[in-house]
């Protein structure tokens, strides 16, 4: 009788144990959820990785009154990797990232379905941009 009495005994501390156990899954995972998004004063967001207290490895970032978003790779705060950028202007680039900047190989999609592909090269990809975008710059200034 003493054994039914011990088992008849553990079932509320099991469930408490369950119930409990549930709980502290869910504060942990609001927790994380809570550290890996920041909403900054200026209303960029934020959702991915951390080190140390700053943006680092996979991670989605929205820029604030409507500049666009990028998801990919950062590290230490800059864009550093493969990600994808979209514009404000409704060009989308998929590609490298070297900090910050688009570096190597990638491609620059425009709103008007023109579609340039960055080779990988040592030529600075911004000049190559550049020169690919003035027949379409000219073409709006007329």
């Amino acid at each position: 009788m003493s054994s039914l009495f011990s088992l008849a005994s553990l079932v509320p501390l099991v469930f408490l144990l369950s119930f409990s156990w549930s709980v502290c899954r869910q504060l942990t995972t609001l927790l994380l959820t809570l550290l890996l998004f920041h909403r900054y004063a200026n209303g960029d967001y934020y959702n991915g990785e951390w080190d140390r207290g700053v943006i680092h490895g996979s991670g989605y970032f929205k820029y604030a009154r409507g500049q666009g978003e990028y998801s990919g790779e950062f590290n230490y705060g800059k864009k550093h990797g493969v990600g994808q950028r979209k514009f404000s202007d409704g060009r989308e680039y998929s590609g490298d990232w070297v900090e910050d900047w688009i570096h190597g190989s990638g491609v620059m999609d425009f709103p008007n379905n023109d579609r340039y592909s960055l080779p990988s090269s040592t030529v600075c990809p911004q000049l190559l941009f550049a020169l690919n975008c003035l027949p379409q710059l000219f073409a709006c200034l007329n």
